[in-house]
């Protein structure tokens, strides 16, 4: 038979980690608190319904990369009938124009021209373009 494995518990004689006393990070909190090395916040800001505000930045980085990744982009509109939109190609180096039909209610289009909308090809655009301008 297996034996079981015994994790003993952290006391303050046996804590590894040195505390250190330090200010809670969290904006506008001035809390002083012994803290381990890693720590930044105070107990009270550790707790859950505080992440929101704490992970925005990394949020938002990671929308921002979503977004320059996806082939799409989200045209936010209020028009009630369909109505046809000229839009720019956004790939950096194409000039072209193409329009898209916007219907009511449906927010999401091609972020790219016909002849671009295949990840293959917009890749070949970008290596030829590249290797004309050297």
């Amino acid at each position: 038979m297996s034996t079981p494995i015994i994790i003993s518990k952290r006391t303050k004689k046996k804590h590894r980690e040195h505390l250190r006393t330090k200010t809670c990070a969290f904006p506008g909190c001035s809390i002083r608190q012994k803290m381990t090395g890693r720590g930044k916040y105070c107990t009270e800001h550790k707790k859950r319904k505080y992440r929101k505000i704490i992970d925005a930045g990394k949020i938002e980085a990671k929308r921002a990369a979503a977004a320059a990744l996806s082939p799409n982009q989200t045209l936010k509109h209020h028009y009630n009938e369909a109505i046809i939109l000229s839009m720019k190609c956004q790939l950096p180096g194409c000039e072209n124009e193409f329009e898209i039909k916007v219907f009511p209610n449906i927010f999401l289009y091609p972020k790219y021209c016909p002849e671009h909308r295949n990840e293959y090809k917009r890749q070949r655009f970008l290596e030829t373009n590249s290797i004309e301008r050297k």
